[in-house]
């Protein structure tokens, strides 16, 4: 496929990757961070880094990016290799975790699934980097979304965010952050995601807090800090 088969015509009133000058990083790309990747590539951002070490299974088929033709792969290899047709995009895998010694200059995305692991990334890879413009950071429970959105350099942001982080591992405290979900509930709650960063991109006001349910009526509410 060549890079004329991909037209971004349509969007670009709304967002035109050939303005966006910043890495986006995916830590964690099983089922929101591989829909969070791939939705990045269909927007065109120029550059995208994802971490995982862990191997595409079957239960990552249904909820997440990836083809049935992919369980067994490197979920970060399987990746790179379903967004070959848009070359726009440079997606660089690294099949590891993401740990403590990390750095990423630019936008991240954490969509791991554990909260001890999203506290220790924040502690010390994110919280008052100035490399870090901005971390939007998304958790999911069986039939509900969170989506927070923060600037690491803004003290109260921070805060805010340590204090919707001060449970135990995962979306509740007995629930692991990706154990139970819908393909729909994914596909929902990773392009509110991804429309933050559109937002953010055109200097419009966020929400730092968005919560998403789809369990009987539809409900969806947006919050500042």
């Amino acid at each position: 496929m060549s890079a004329q088969t991909v037209s971004f015509l349509r969007q670009l009133d709304i967002f035109n990757p050939e303005t966006f000058q910043h890495l986006c990083h995916v830590i964690g790309v099983g089922a929101i961070g591989s829909r969070v990747v791939e939705l990045l590539a269909r927007i065109g951002v120029p550059e995208v880094h994802a971490y995982d070490a862990d191997i595409v299974q079957p239960h990552n088929v249904p909820t997440g990016a990836f083809y049935p033709e992919a369980v067994g792969s490197l979920k970060v290899t399987a990746l790179g290799q379903q967004l070959a047709g848009f070359p726009q995009t440079l997606m660089t895998a690294h099949p590891e975790a993401a740990g403590e010694e990390a750095r990423f200059p630019g936008v991240v995305f954490v969509c791991v699934d554990s909260m001890d692991v999203r506290r220790l990334l924040w502690q010390h890879c994110l919280r008052q980097q100035p490399i870090v413009p901005l971390m939007i950071e998304i958790r999911i429970g069986p039939q509900t979304g969170q989506i927070y959105t923060v600037n690491p350099l803004d003290l109260s942001h921070g805060e805010n965010w340590e204090a919707a982080s001060a449970y135990a591992g995962g979306f509740t405290a007995s629930l692991p952050c990706t154990n139970q979900g819908s393909a729909p509930l994914m596909a929902t709650v990773t392009g509110l995601a991804v429309n933050q960063l559109i937002q953010w991109h055109a200097q419009r006001d966020l929400a730092n807090f968005i919560t998403v349910g789809l369990e009987g009526m539809l409900s969806v509410q947006a919050f500042r800090w």
